[in-house]
C-alpha cells in the first residue's frame, strides 16, 4: 500500500468514526493522516485534513485546537496563492466562519472581527453562500448581543433563522431560535413595561417553544438546559409567579450532572441576574463570582464576561458611595 493510499484510508477510518459520534477515535486517525499529507507535501490533503480536524475539535469543545487547524488550514491557502497565484474564495470561506466562532467564544473579539470582515468580503465572490453569511451573521450578532447592543442583533437573527431552518441540523434549528428569543429578551429587558416589551415577548414565546420542542426531539441536554433558562428570563419579564430560582437551581445541577460548563455558566449568570432584579445584590455577586470561577481555564472564557462585567459596575457603585 503506498503511502497516499494509506493517509486516504486513515481519513476514511476517521470519517467513519465521526459519523458514528466517536470523535475521539476520528481525531486519532486525522492525526496518523496529517504527517503523511506533510511527508508527501500534498499541500491540498493537508488543508482538507485540517478542515475536518477543526471540527472534529469543536465537537469535543476544544475550541482553541479548532481555530488554530483553521489557521493553519488558512495558512497553507496563503502558501498556495503566494507561490503559484492561485487563490479559491470558495474554500477560504468554508473556514473564516466557523473561525470567527471560535475566536468569540474564546474571547478573542480582535480576530473574530476581523474574520467576519474577512469573510464578508468573499461571501461577494462565492455563489451560493447563504450559509456561511448566515453563520458570520450569528457572529457579529453574537458580539453584538454582548456589547449590549441587542436592537442591533434581533433583526439579523431572524434571518439567520430562515436560513438555518432550511439547510442546518435540527440542533443548530435549535440553538438558532434560542438565539432570536435571547436577542428579543435582551432588547425587551430595556424597554419599560407598557412599552413594546410586551411585542417582544410575543416575539420571542414561539421562537422558544420551537427551541423546547426541538431540544427534546434531539434529545440535546445542554439545548434542554439551554432552553430552561430562556424560560426563567421569559418568566421573569412576563411577570410570571413561578419560582425562577429553584428552576434556574435545577439547571446548575443539570449542567453539573452532564458536565457542561458553558449551560453551567450561563445558569449560573441567569441566577445572578434574578437575584439583582429582587435587589439580593450579595446573592448576586456570589453567583456571578461563581461563573468567573466555573468558566475559567475552559474553552468559552467569553461566557464569564456579563458576569465580569456585573462585578465590575458593583465595584464601581461602591467606590462612588465611599466618596
Amino acid at each position: 500500500m503506498s503511502l497516499r493510499q494509506r493517509m486516504r484510508l486513515y481519513f476514511l477510518f476517521a470519517m467513519a468514526q465521526a459519523a458514528a459520534g466517536q470523535y475521539q477515535v476520528a481525531l486519532f486517525w486525522i492525526d496518523e493522516a496529517l504527517p503523511i499529507a506533510v511527508a508527501l507535501a500534498a499541500e491540498g490533503d493537508q488543508a482538507e485534513l485540517l478542515f475536518h480536524r477543526a471540527a472534529l475539535n469543536r465537537a469535543v469543545l476544544l475550541l482553541r485546537e479548532a481555530a488554530d487547524d483553521l489557521r493553519d488550514y488558512l495558512a497553507i491557502l496563503d502558501l498556495a496563492h503566494e507561490h503559484r497565484g492561485a487563490d479559491d474564495p470558495a474554500a477560504r470561506l468554508r473556514a473564516l466562519p466557523d473561525l470567527a466562532t471560535y475566536e468569540y467564544f474564546t474571547a478573542d473579539f480582535a480576530a473574530a472581527e476581523q474574520h467576519i470582515v474577512a469573510a464578508r468580503t468573499l461571501i461577494t465572490q462565492v455563489p451560493n453562500a447563504t450559509f456561511e453569511a448566515a453563520t458570520t451573521a450569528w457572529v457579529q450578532a453574537d458580539l453584538d448581543l454582548l456589547h449590549g447592543q441587542p436592537e442591533r442583533a434581533l433583526r439579523p437573527a431572524l434571518a439567520i433563522l430562515e436560513v438555518y431552518n432550511r439547510e442546518a441540523t435540527p440542533i443548530s434549528q435549535e440553538r438558532a431560535e434560542i438565539f432570536v428569543a435571547q436577542a428579543a429578551l435582551q432588547l425587551a429587558v430595556t424597554l419599560p413595561a407598557g412599552s413594546d416589551r410586551y411585542a417582544l415577548l410575543e416575539l420571542a414565546r414561539p421562537h422558544l417553544e420551537r427551541a423546547e420542542r426541538l431540544a427534546k426531539a434531539a434529545e440535546d441536554k445542554p439545548g434542554q438546559g439551554l432552553t430552561q433558562i430562556v424560560r426563567a428570563q421569559y418568566a421573569h419579564l412576563h411577570g410570571s409567579s413561578t419560582d425562577r430560582v429553584a428552576s434556574i437551581e435545577a439547571v446548575i445541577r443539570f449542567a453539573r450532572e452532564i458536565d457542561d460548563v458553558a449551560v453551567q455558566a450561563q445558569a449560573r449568570t441567569a441566577l445572578g441576574d434574578e437575584y439583582a432584579a429582587r435587589g439580593e445584590i450579595e446573592s448576586a455577586l456570589t453567583c456571578y463570582r461563581a461563573t468567573v470561577e466555573v468558566v475559567a481555564g475552559s474553552e468559552v472564557p467569553v461566557l464569564a464576561v456579563p458576569a465580569q462585567r456585573a462585578l465590575r459596575r458593583a465595584r464601581e457603585m461602591r467606590i462612588n458611595d465611599d466618596q
